[in-house]
């Protein structure tokens, strides 16, 4: 590890700030880290996939694509410790899912000290779409480049062809002197009403995939941490709790800070 065997000091070293939005196998080479082996990777990530928030499975084929999947991830934010730790930060992607881990590196040992987040990636975010939609524009500029150069001839006979009679111009000036018809308005629908009977032996988890199916959170697993950042996830009590389409987070963390209704 640097400081161990190269003599510079971690705290002051750039190439810390240069491993920062490259890969971990860059940051890895570059820094003169030891390899994070297939072995080491899938042992210690199984535990974190077998927790009751992870949206990915635990399994063998599962951990081998998360490890490459991590190799190739990137680098987002780095640390050093007063013991001399090296903490990388990396965000990886796995079937649509972006997970964010802590990897820490001590005493030329690498280890996967949490996973900070694990959440679906928007489709407009994949690599595909990019490459769908750059197919698309070429195709689109190809056709409209096509339809500029045709012949002139064609295009002054298409151009005759549109010039519009005498008798269908009054009429279209009598139609648009007609008062328009008013527009309907609709009344706006009643919020839907929601209640969720959270019974002993059930997850918070459990509550939070029932917003998520209810559209009044995107996402189970971030809403569950953010249970557990604001510390709300002591107030949930056993009992039936109510909510409202339209609702926003602040108010549903409101509506469990109340309690169950009696």
């Amino acid at each position: 590890m640097i400081g161990a065997n190269t003599g510079l000091k971690i705290g002051s070293n750039e190439l810390l700030k240069s491993a920062i939005h490259k890969s971990l196998t860059y940051a890895i080479t570059e820094l003169g880290l030891p390899e994070f082996s297939q072995e080491q990777f899938t042992r210690e990530i199984s535990p974190l996939l077998r927790n009751p928030l992870s949206t990915i499975e635990d399994s063998e084929a599962t951990r081998v694509k998360l490890w490459k999947s991590t190799l190739r991830g990137e680098v987002f934010a780095t640390e050093v410790r007063n013991d001399d730790t090296l903490v990388l930060y990396v965000r990886s992607a796995l079937r649509g899912t972006v997970i964010d881990l802590r990897l820490t590196c001590r005493n030329l040992e690498w280890h996967i000290e949490e996973v900070i987040s694990m959440h679906s990636r928007p489709i407009v975010h994949s690599p595909w779409f990019y490459r769908a939609t750059f197919v698309g524009a070429v195709i689109v500029a190809g056709v409209v480049g096509y339809a500029l150069h045709q012949p002139t001839e064609k295009v002054v006979t298409q151009q005759v062809a549109a010039v519009p009679s005498a008798s269908t111009s009054v009429a279209q000036a009598t139609r648009a002197a007609e008062p328009s018809a008013k527009p309907k308005t609709s009344k706006p629908s009643p919020p839907q009403t929601f209640s969720f009977t959270l019974s002993h032996g059930m997850s918070l988890y459990d509550l939070c995939k029932f917003l998520q199916a209810h559209h009044l959170v995107d996402n189970a697993m971030g809403f569950a941490m953010t249970l557990k950042k604001t510390g709300v996830e002591k107030d949930v009590h056993p009992g039936t709790y109510t909510f409202k389409s339209g609702m926003n987070e602040s108010q549903i963390l409101q509506v469990l800070k109340q309690g169950p209704k009696k």
